[in-house]
């Protein structure tokens, strides 16, 4: 009994360090059960607590409750995780209660035997024993059974209270949940307002852009009309002028062939009157030698004249050809050398392409958007002067498959170059809308 008082004695004096030193973990727990410190109930009552504090608190009244024995496993344990200091500290409270317990012996045993009646005192002794025992006992059921009503109540206010701290918690949480979404919906809204001003200026900006598109291209169509007007005119200018140099060249050519004739008459005279001197009689036969000579001239000039009509159109349709085979192939370096050097393409809607690069890189799109043949059909060819002509024909451009992509027609002004026609000015036009 007294080594019962001196191990729960051991306990309550280290009661305070152990409630706040000791650490529960789940091999403390593991450690518990293996080296029989309490049972797997025990264990679980001990586990079932709320908090570490009241779980420690358990462990330390169900120990009191265990015999002397078991406080040394517990030590042991302790010792197995790394809780020396308690451990310590338990083993020296049992050791200050054995040696108050031997004192206490010491001093107490030779009393209890001191009496007449030997048997008598032990028998008086072994009841007192036994009262105390039952005393001791009940003493601690009734210790337990307060425990037991406490550690009830705890757990209802325990329970009442985490209730109560649950309720408050989701509360709180609600409200932190209804702060948190106003507070996204006023940034949404801020950043709403703030995309809605950058989209009004973007649309702004798109706006003015549309309007000096359109401005520009009006700028252009008037451009582009001026541009055909005026194209027009030069046309107009340029046929008045071929008119005026061939009735000047043909007047050129009377006036050379009067001149050709008083010069043949003025011969013929000078003949006559040599052989009338010569022979002393008068010249006979004049006026047929004055109209067979020229007869026979003009009928010599006119074939000269078609034989070159015909050389020259050969020579056009051999470069026209030339053109067509350049373009086939897509060799446009070859047939940017068909024009003239100050070469001009004129193209509706566009602006006036100059150069031979100009016309490279224009034909050059032609292939890109498909075409691949072209075929160029001479309706009208004339000859202006020894260095220029021009030319109204028709164009077909054909795709790779056959398909036609366009149908138009042209006029184009040839300039003789170092012996050889080039293309000077091309004013194409497309027979679609």
């Amino acid at each position: 009994m007294d080594q019962l008082q001196a191990h729960v004695r051991r306990i309550d004096d280290s009661f305070q360090v152990l409630l706040s030193e000791l650490e529960l973990s789940p091999r403390f727990y593991r450690l518990l059960l293996a080296k029989d410190v309490f049972s797997s109930e025990q264990i679980k009552r001990i586990k079932a607590e709320s908090t570490t504090g009241r779980r420690k608190a358990r462990l330390l009244t169900l120990l009191r409750q265990q015999d002397p024995d078991v406080v040394g496993r517990f030590c042991d344990v302790l010792v197995d995780t790394n809780q020396r200091e308690l451990e310590r500290l338990l083993r020296d409270k049992q050791r200050q209660n054995e040696g108050t317990f031997t004192r206490f012996n010491a001093t107490k045993h030779p009393v209890l035997y001191v009496s007449v009646d030997q048997d008598s005192h032990r028998l008086e002794t072994g009841q007192r024993l036994k009262l105390k025992t039952k005393a001791k006992k009940l003493a601690g059921e009734i210790e337990a059974g307060l425990e037991d009503e406490n550690f009830v109540l705890e757990r209802l206010v325990g329970g009442m209270l985490r209730t109560r701290a649950k309720a408050l918690e989701e509360r709180l949480l609600q409200d932190k949940i209804r702060t948190q979404q106003k507070a996204m919906e006023k940034q949404m809204l801020k950043d709403l307002q703030v995309k809605v001003q950058a989209l009004e200026k973007e649309l702004s900006d798109f706006r003015e852009a549309q309007k000096m598109i359109y401005e520009e291209k009006e700028d252009a169509i008037r451009d582009r009309d001026l541009a055909t007007s005026r194209i027009s005119e030069l046309e107009r200018e340029l046929e008045e002028v071929v008119q005026e140099r061939d009735f000047m060249r043909r007047e050129r050519d009377a006036a050379v062939r009067a001149e050709w004739l008083a010069t043949l008459e003025k011969t013929q005279l000078m003949r006559a009157r040599e052989e009338k001197n010569a022979e002393g009689a008068p010249p006979l036969g004049l006026p047929k030698k004055r109209t067979l000579q020229p007869k026979m001239k003009p009928v010599s000039r006119s074939s000269s004249d078609s034989s070159k009509m015909a050389d020259f159109k050969a020579q056009i349709a051999a470069q026209n050809q030339k053109l067509m085979d350049c373009f086939k192939a897509n060799d446009m370096k070859g047939l940017s050398e068909l024009y003239a050097e100050d070469c001009k393409l004129l193209v509706p809607g566009k602006e006036t392409v100059h150069g031979r690069q100009g016309m490279a890189t224009s034909l050059s799109g032609m292939w890109a958007e498909g075409a691949r043949s072209l075929e160029l059909v001479t309706e009208e060819l004339e000859q202006m002067g020894d260095d220029a002509a021009y030319e109204r024909s028709a164009y077909t451009v054909w795709k790779e498959d056959g398909s036609v992509i366009d149908v138009g027609k042209y006029v184009v002004i040839w300039k003789k170059i170092g012996g050889s026609w080039k293309l000077y000015i091309d004013v194409n036009n497309s027979n679609k809308a």
